[in-house]
């Protein structure tokens, strides 16, 4: 009886090389296409955007960044968050072209359920101190938090709440002003 075959693993070093012309991402060495985003989720993605990027200008700490850019976890996970933020305390892993290692916060713009999944327990794997999931569709966001070595049972946020990265003590984020709900 024939053995079942193991997928291939890819790693950095194979993503690199993927054809130019559309974004991918690797989890667990699976290579994964990104979908281009609708308008509404770049609406919600930029306001958010604003918001940290005006926050980070007054209080000059650290460094947020708008997908597409890397975030190489680990060589055989590779993501594009939609907002990544890295305190200037974990700059060490920014590189030129990207960034290698754990951030310090990551934002995801619900696109496809079942790759965000996964993605979690990666982040989560990571030690990522926070991830933020904005659903637009539902007009909510879950907040995880790493408890330990593993994500605390996610804060389910709904308009008209103000929530605050722990990250960033200070930034009060309106939900209804970000979802325009």
């Amino acid at each position: 009886m024939p053995m079942a075959r193991q997928p291939v693993r890819l790693t950095y070093q194979d993503y690199v090389h993927f054809p130019a012309g559309r974004r991918w991402e690797l989890i667990k060495g699976q290579p994964h296409p990104i979908p281009p985003p609708n308008r509404r989720h770049q609406e919600v993605l930029g306001r958010l955007f604003m918001l940290v990027a005006r926050y980070l200008d007054a209080n000059r700490g650290g460094h947020a960044y708008i997908g597409p850019i890397d975030v190489v976890l680990r060589e055989d996970d590779v993501f594009q968050p939609d907002l990544v933020y890295v305190s200037d305390a974990d700059a060490d892993v920014l590189t030129e072209a990207n960034i290698w290692g754990t951030p310090t916060w990551v934002v995801e713009v619900l696109s496809d359920p079942y790759r965000e999944r996964d993605k979690l327990e990666q982040y989560e794997a990571a030690h990522v101190p926070e991830h933020w999931l904005v659903n637009p569709y539902e007009d909510t966001l879950a907040v995880s938090l790493l408890d330990g070595s593993t994500y605390a049972e996610p804060s389910i946020q709904r308009p008209p709440e103000v929530v605050r990265p722990h990250c960033l003590p200070g930034l009060d984020i309106d939900l209804a002003s970000v979802l325009r709900c």
